[in-house]
């Protein structure tokens, strides 16, 4: 395999290049002259038509038709569009057991935001035929609470969500489970949108038939942001087991993220960055047995303009390639490095100083070991333990591990390396001793 990749004959969707940096451009000028401003779960829209209301429906059933049903909401959102975000409140309880059975996608073409019960308690089903999202309108859509699984996007890139020339994307404390694309991204694609969110969020057994085997992100001229995330066996038959993002002209930053157990037949066995315009940024990662047929079992490299790559933080353990055990690949790019922990062989960079190498993380299983993903404990004895920096970059929950609140970052004073930082489970409250009965007399 070559090391080095014409980015102009990778495979991307429809629109070439200029195509996307002209629409991009378009879509700048246009928020410009609308002065679209969101906060929450409303939005307020000023120009020549006014002040636009937000509205709001509820949830209450799990049928996919029908009034109280969330395809109803969506279509009612739609037709009612007045340019501010809707809210649709999922109150009605559809659990694994008995899902919603989605017969056919639902098509979102207002700004929407869809708020769960909690994955657990709402879960949206493709039954293996059809993709469940789909946007392809300059809309925001937040989604949270919610589980979307068995998703199929056939040819369709997003297995289950599908976004093409969006807006700003959130998706937060969302579970995606084994949802399939024969094209890209197996779970969740965005192309030529704003600002990505994904916090709080799982992503288990995924399947993309070319690449991104659970998230594909294209072209999006905003800031991406992963943080708090697990994903865990998901595959692609391209690039990036887990995750890949391909022509990104804005900053990209992964942090307190688990990324195991994803296999690629091309590059990044966990994550695939290739022909990326701005800084990326990895902190707190565990990513770790992750396997690539190609280049980078846990990170594979390629970004334009010379941009640098920082890693600080992170445990690369376990990972192969086609080249042996390889954690991570990166072609020419500049890597600044401190405090991680690179079990294996890196190539392309110098280890820092104050990097480890060669030695055995010693990570536990998966596990619910609190908050809402899963992570990768830290064994006794770990060398990971008090071996993380001094001082990192400011980021959204960089006070907390993965799990969040009460799990402090840098417990006993000093951060541990990888997204899960060792200490005791928090204690649960005394119970409240029940009252004395009060003394009765008879007689």
């Amino acid at each position: 395999m070559q090391n080095a990749r014409d980015l102009d004959t990778l495979s991307a969707p429809a629109l070439n290049r200029e195509q996307r940096r002209a629409r991009t451009r378009r879509r700048a000028a246009a928020l410009g002259s609308a002065a679209v401003l969101a906060s929450g779960t409303a939005a307020i829209v000023t120009g020549t038509t006014g002040v636009a209301s937000a509205n709001a429906y509820t949830v209450t059933n799990c049928d996919d038709s029908g009034p109280g049903s969330l395809r109803k909401a969506i279509e009612d959102s739609n037709t009612n569009f007045g340019g501010a975000l809707d809210t649709i409140t999922i109150t009605a309880t559809c659990t694994a057991s008995s899902p919603v059975a989605v017969g056919s996608r639902m098509e979102v073409t207002d700004d929407l935001a869809i708020v769960g019960p909690g994955p657990a308690s709402f879960v949206l089903d493709g039954g293996g035929a059809t993709q469940i999202i789909y946007v392809d309108s300059e809309r925001n859509l937040s989604v949270s609470g919610v589980t979307f699984q068995n998703g199929d996007g056939a040819s369709d890139s997003g297995g289950a969500i599908y976004i093409d020339d969006g807006h700003d994307i959130v998706i937060t404390d969302v579970v995606f489970l084994d949802n399939t694309t024969t094209a890209t991204g197996g779970a969740l694609f965005i192309d030529s949108s704003h600002d990505v969110t994904i916090t709080d969020s799982t992503f288990v057994g995924n399947h993309a038939g070319s690449q991104g085997g659970a998230f594909y992100l294209l072209y999006s001229d905003g800031e991406a942001v992963i943080s708090n995330s697990t994903f865990e066996g998901n595959s692609s038959d391209g690039d990036g087991g887990a995750i890949a993002i391909y022509e990104q002209p804005g900053d990209v930053s992964i942090y307190n993220t688990t990324i195991t157990g994803n296999t690629s037949g091309g590059d990044g066995g966990g994550i695939a960055l290739t022909g990326l315009y701005y800084d990326i940024t990895l902190g707190f990662v565990t990513i770790a047995d992750n396997t690539a047929a190609g280049l980078g079992g846990g990170l594979y490299s390629n970004v334009q303009d010379n941009e640098t790559i920082t890693i600080f933080g992170s445990i690369f353990s376990g990972n192969v390639d086609g080249g042996g055990a390889n954690e991570v690949y990166n072609d020419t790019n500049p890597v600044t490095t401190y405090n991680n922990l690179f079990e294996g062989p890196v190539v392309g960079f110098t280890a820092d100083a104050s990097d480890l190498t060669g030695v055995d993380p010693l990570l536990a299983p998966l596990a619910d070991n609190g908050g809402p993903t899963q992570t990768r404990a830290l064994g006794a004895g770990s060398p990971a333990i008090d071996a993380g920096p001094s001082g990192w970059p400011t980021f959204a929950g960089d006070l907390f591990d993965q799990r969040g609140t009460p799990y402090v970052r840098g417990y006993g004073g000093v951060a541990d390396i990888g997204a899960y930082e060792a200490q005791p489970g928090p204690t649960p409250p005394e119970p409240t001793p029940e009252p004395a009965p009060e003394p009765s007399f008879t007689g």
